[in-house]
């Protein structure tokens, strides 16, 4: 995986201790963590600079490859592909900041990643989700092609609380 991808309008590179305060700044934001399962609404920054360095360990097993969205030389957003093991299929996630919202920047920066992991290796297909509130999150996702598969409740650290989620999945052409 390159550690550099680059769009039209969007340059997407991979996270370093220096974004650690952006990005603390930007999931301590309602708007983000209560969108996200995994993001509590009161993060640290140690917790934030281990999840970078965590993700570089994640590169090298080919689990994590984890970006920072850039538009106009400022950071938008982070989107990666996760999975546990490398015989599983990877997980498409995002979180974008609301003032980079309805620019059409995720579907962009998916696509990116999309267009990589289609290049890559098998399993082929790629799974995602959204909760049920958020169907903006929804409409990327079908976009970029996936269907939705099944719903069930998964907690949300931000809400405190299961919330529905739909989850989706993209089968490789």
């Amino acid at each position: 995986m390159p550690d550099l991808l680059k769009t039209a309008r969007l340059l997407l590179r991979k996270p370093v201790v220096a974004d650690v305060n952006w990005i603390a700044d930007s999931v301590r934001m309602p708007e983000i963590y209560e969108n996200v399962a995994a993001i509590p609404p009161e993060i640290s920054h140690d917790e934030i600079e281990t999840f970078v360095r965590e993700k570089e360990e994640g590169r090298q097993a080919d689990t994590d490859y984890v970006f920072v969205v850039e538009k106009d030389d400022q950071s938008v957003g982070l989107i990666g592909l996760h999975r546990t093991s490398r015989s599983d299929p990877f997980e498409l996630g995002y979180w974008f900041r609301p003032e980079a919202w309805g620019e059409g920047i995720a579907t962009e920066a998916a696509k990116a990643l999309i267009d990589w992991w289609k290049d890559y290796k098998a399993p082929r297909f790629m799974i995602s989700g959204h909760f049920s509130d958020n169907p903006a999150s929804g409409k990327v996702l079908q976009k970029l092609g996936f269907l939705p598969c099944w719903r069930s409740d998964v907690f949300c650290k931000g809400r405190g609380e299961p919330v529905d989620h739909v989850y989706m999945s993209l089968m490789a052409e």
